[in-house]
């Protein structure tokens, strides 16, 4: 793993770009983290603060963003590829056209309904984004219940539950949602 003050982008360093994107968005000063097309491969970000961060296009493959606060971050046409985002905060991150192939704790859930979706897992919650709307992967079930627009998005949800599953994940929603035993 690459540490932050060893990677260089613009002619600073990673860690340097990460301490004025946390200020700048607490509202202590700082800007926000312009990482676009940066080359960020296998750089340890594990519980780097990175909310609102612009990471258009860049460079995440195998990349720890294990326990990260990505929350409302650019990452449209990121590749993070082999990233590991266990825990990770993904809450209204944007992460259209991002390479998710063989991300840890994400599921690329297609584009139900035309909508944008993937589901993660946080803790021992799973979560779930579908277009601009985030929630808890109970929460999202009781949103678009009964929707008939939406049952591509239900569908979706049921899916990524049946992954999660299969892939081991200890879901408190999970265990609210099981099947019925036969």
């Amino acid at each position: 793993m690459r540490d932050p003050k060893d990677i260089q982008h613009e002619g600073r360093t990673l860690a340097e770009i990460l301490e004025s994107n946390r200020r700048w968005w607490v509202g202590a000063g700082g800007s926000r983290a312009n990482l676009r097309n940066a080359n960020i491969r296998n750089a340890n970000l594990r519980g780097a603060y990175l909310s609102g961060a612009d990471f258009y296009g860049a460079n995440l493959i195998g990349a720890d963003l294990s326990g990260a606060n990505l929350r409302d971050a650019n990452l449209i046409g990121a590749n993070l590829s082999g990233a590991n985002l266990w825990g990770a905060d993904l809450s209204c991150a944007d992460l259209h056209g991002a390479n998710l192939w063989n991300v840890t704790a994400v599921i690329d859930l297609g584009l139900p309904d035309g909508w944008f979706a993937v589901a993660w897992l946080k803790g021992r919650d799973m979560q779930v984004r579908v277009g601009c709307r985030s929630f808890s992967l109970v929460n999202g079930l009781k949103y678009w219940a009964g929707k008939d627009d939406r049952r591509e998005v239900m569908a979706a949800l049921e899916y990524a539950k049946a992954v999660a599953r299969a892939r081991g994940w200890d879901a408190a929603d999970l265990e609210e949602s099981k099947p019925a035993a036969a």
